[in-house]
């Protein structure tokens, strides 16, 4: 009997955080959220997004490949737990994952996905997930190996526009994670995975 995933949930609560399916409201609601000053991490400024855009955002991530969350605190949009590229017969995800910068360092993160993914691997039946994390983003990679998750690949990725290559102190700073050529810079990439029978250890 092939066991098939449920990528829905209706509400997660843990604290005065509640994880409910994304809307649109949701969505332009980011358009509040704190900004990044380094270009390293420029992509997650919805706050610079027009509010057509972040609802363009929002309809390309909700679709039968997609599901994504709301991380509510206290009912204000806080951040989002994304399930990419879905594959029920692997009973496999992609993680996406993001805070709002004015709340980064209150442990909302960590919080959040703590509660989700016991349900996750339980109730929605998944049995893996995967993610992909610059090298250069430290603070999520302590994160992700507290919950679990473990290498399984490195790869680079290929910065072709200018706008989002690094300033020269970053690049310095975090020199092994970044190889410059003619072409653009390429950034290390790891792929992190999580299996189901891991998070019984920290539940």
């Amino acid at each position: 009997m092939i066991q098939r995933t449920r990528a829905y949930h209706e509400r997660i609560t843990t604290g005065d955080l509640c994880i409910v399916p994304m809307t649109e409201a949701h969505a332009l609601a980011m358009k509040n959220w704190g900004r990044h000053p380094s270009s390293l991490y420029r992509e997650y400024n919805y706050c610079d997004m027009t509010q057509d855009a972040l609802r363009v955002w929002f309809k390309e991530r909700n679709n039968r490949t997609n599901r994504y969350y709301s991380i509510l605190q206290n009912g204000s949009m806080t951040g989002f737990i994304g399930l990419k590229e879905i594959a029920p017969l692997r009973r496999r995800s992609v993680l996406g994952f993001s805070v709002d910068k004015n709340k980064e360092g209150e442990g909302i993160g960590g919080s959040a996905l703590r509660a989700f993914l016991p349900v996750y691997f339980t109730q929605m039946g998944f049995a893996v997930m995967d993610l992909y994390v610059y090298a250069y983003n430290e603070r999520a990679i302590r994160l992700y190996k507290k919950l679990g998750f473990h290498l399984v690949d490195t790869t680079m990725d290929l910065f072709r526009n200018p706008a989002n290559f690094p300033a020269k102190n970053e690049e310095e700073q975090y020199e092994d994670a970044f190889y410059r050529i003619e072409e653009g810079v390429y950034a290390k990439v790891y792929q992190m995975r999580l299996h189901a029978r891991d998070v019984g250890r920290w539940l």
